[in-house]
């Protein structure tokens, strides 16, 4: 089994982040993710003439730092502000836009799904599927459900018990409608948010409109399929926007684990040997700033360790 200094679990806004740090301080990493594609709800769907931000919408700074690093992703093609909320930023030409603007020339592999950690007598081992890599550290990023199944052997699993992870759904529909906001919130409806996603720059001009569920109805409709999902909420939706049309796409994703309820409370966890440390926006709140500053502390505390 190969070896590497640091792994990093999951190549979401945290992991990314931290790798982001560690490499410009001259520490190398491999980020293993389970997904096909990096920045976890920073994410964009794509089909024929269609995009859809389909986790993440825009984000909105609080800090000069975070405010910096969309600064200058904005300098480099890689974020445009919103023509109606110049302070918040949005990927080009998606979310996902970020993400990679974040782990360009970074380790990343994907669609690797990490079944086991355990600790050696030299660090740390690994293995999924088909591979394996030891490491002298690791730090995991993944949803709380996710890393208490993989930190069942160490002193860290407990401290995540009172962490909460609600779930959401989120529909994505392109068709012509009467409605004329870009925005629209209701939190104590079934369907919470809807965007037209179309507006945002650099999205191509098909009519495309991503509405997300509240959690309560999340949770309700959560095991039922991706089709069910899409003609339940398309139902509450269309009387929203006022449909003229039939969709030309029409598609439901399921988040597990969108938006922390109850967050951890600090900006990560380490254990008791100061190399296996947990982060993530749970640690936190619920935003990608949360995300962005448990990555950095993640790195600050591998580099200290």
């Amino acid at each position: 089994m190969s070896s590497a200094p640091v792994i990093i679990i999951g190549a979401g806004l945290t992991g990314l982040t931290c790798a982001r740090h560690l490499a410009d301080r001259g520490v190398d990493s491999i980020l293993l993710d389970k997904g096909r594609g990096i920045g976890g709800r920073l994410s964009t769907r794509r089909g024929d003439g269609v995009q859809f931000d389909h986790g993440a919408q825009y984000i909105t700074p609080d800090s000069s730092a975070f405010r910096a690093l969309l600064e200058q992703a904005e300098r480099e093609g890689a974020a445009a502000r919103l023509a109606d909320k110049p302070e918040s930023f949005v990927g080009l030409p998606g979310m996902t836009g970020l993400a990679k603007f974040i782990g360009r020339g970074l380790d990343i592999r994907q669609n690797i799904r990490v079944q086991t950690l355990r600790r050696s007598n030299t660090g740390w081992g690994l293995s999924w599927d088909g591979g394996g890599l030891a490491a002298n550290r690791v730090v995991m990023t993944v949803p709380v459900p996710q890393a208490i199944d993989l930190l069942v052997e160490t002193s860290l699993s407990r401290a995540l018990d009172q962490v909460r992870m609600d779930p959401c759904l989120t529909l994505m529909v392109a068709a012509e409608a009467e409605a004329t906001f870009n925005m629209f919130r209701d939190p104590d409806a079934d369907i919470a948010w809807i965007a037209r996603d179309s507006s945002k720059p650099g999205r191509p001009g098909t009519p495309c409109w991503v509405a997300q569920a509240s959690a309560d109805f999340s949770r309700r409709h959560l095991e039922s399929s991706q089709e069910e999902i899409a003609e339940i909420m398309l139902q509450r939706v269309a009387a929203k926007l006022g449909l003229t049309s039939q969709p030309t796409y029409l598609s439901a994703h399921r988040w597990r684990y969108a938006l922390t309820a109850h967050p951890l409370g600090q900006s990560h966890l380490q254990d008791d040997t100061g190399t296996l440390f947990v982060g993530g926006d749970w640690c936190l709140g619920a935003s990608a700033e949360d995300a962005w500053q448990s990555g950095c502390a993640l790195a600050d505390a591998v580099l200290a360790g």
